[in-house]
């Protein structure tokens, strides 16, 4: 590990949102490429690449962009249900969407955000596609729903569109 910086600090949790901080019930701090990143992800509406190890943390970093995106729709620290938002996380495989829709859906649950998975093993009627705010699909699902003339009200509500391994997209699949 390089030695810390003068001025480089690590970003406390109660540092976020009270409502925020339930997505990350157990931890502390933020690791160091979070807390570098902290304030693209979580206080602005950048677009980001972020380019680090397997296991560097991108999935929290991921996590702080859509709590970003939730707090646009709380008023009074509840969820606006009236307005219609989604949050689509674009995994590589299956059973990578599989994992991370568990991941998130856990984290989230406090929030009342629902979290669903969409790929080719899965379907979802139009009123449960309506009353999830996170979708995690494959490359190949997030094709049909966009440019397939799938499910249209996905993409016209989409406000925040996360791609993992995003290299495998020009893959031939």
């Amino acid at each position: 590990h390089a030695p810390v910086a003068a001025g480089e600090r690590f970003v406390a949790i109660d540092e976020l949102d009270e409502w925020a901080q339930l997505a990350f019930d157990g931890m502390t701090t933020l690791n160091r490429i979070q807390s570098r990143i902290y304030d693209a992800a979580y206080n602005s509406n950048e677009n980001l690449l972020v380019c680090a190890p397997t296991g560097a943390g991108k999935t929290n970093i991921a996590m702080l962009a859509v709590l970003h995106e939730i707090g646009q729709h709380l008023q009074a620290g509840v969820l606006q249900r009236g307005e219609d938002f989604k949050i689509v996380y674009v995994a590589p495989m299956k059973a990578l969407a599989a994992e991370v829709t568990g991941a998130f859906a856990r984290r989230l649950d406090p929030l009342g955000i629902s979290v669903r998975e969409l790929t080719g093993d899965t379907q979802l009627s139009k009123k449960e596609m309506e009353e999830t705010q996170m979708i995690v699909t494959t490359p190949e699902k997030w094709d049909v729903i966009t440019r397939k003339g799938g499910e249209v009200s996905v993409a016209s509500a989409l406000k925040l569109l996360i791609v993992d391994e995003v290299h495998l997209l020009n893959d031939e699949r």
